[in-house]
């Protein structure tokens, strides 16, 4: 009962320190503006396939069905080594360079819109993105390990800002 009462006391500032993280605005906002950009590119991918493809909407949708799964193909291959990567280099290091990587793709799409910077920009930025909203996650639960309901606040935070960024996409 005395090792019970020690224990909880002493991890009640623990808690209340690990509260004091990232602020939930800029936790909402950085998902936000991250999720916000996938689907704006998203959108334009098939857009302009379509116009590339002279509007044949069939050769379209297999070109984009073909697209979706070497992304995904790519995800699960890089995915776990991204995983491994933060594991044994830190959190922060892949939380500041993933997004960096992802802002110079978006830029090459954004400035140069042709159709193999685009299919190579949305291959590569599934990878990026899950890379970046793994490490999110994981930086969270490495920080709120001892405060559950802080963290299960902080995930339904990013899924909120998720979705909200998805319906405004």
């Amino acid at each position: 009962s005395a090792d019970l009462v020690a224990t909880t006391s002493e991890s009640a500032p623990a808690a209340n320190s690990l509260s004091a993280g990232i602020p939930p605005w800029l936790l909402v906002l950085t998902v936000f503006v991250h999720v916000l950009a996938n689907s704006l590119l998203a959108q334009a991918v098939p857009t302009a396939m379509l116009g590339a493809m002279h509007n044949d909407r069939v050769r379209t949708a297999h070109a984009l069905g073909r697209l979706s799964a070497c992304g995904a193909m790519v995800d699960i291959l890089i995915a776990p080594q991204l995983g491994r990567l933060s594991d044994a280099i830190g959190r922060k290091p892949l939380l500041l360079a993933l997004p960096c990587v992802a802002f110079a793709c978006r830029s090459a799409a954004a400035t140069r819109p042709t159709i193999a910077v685009l299919i190579l920009v949305k291959a590569v930025g599934a990878t990026i993105s899950s890379g970046f909203m793994v490490s999110l996650r994981a930086s969270l639960a490495d920080q709120y390990r001892r405060d559950t309901e802080a963290l299960t606040g902080r995930l339904g935070l990013i899924s909120a800002a998720s979705g909200a960024a998805h319906a405004g996409g």
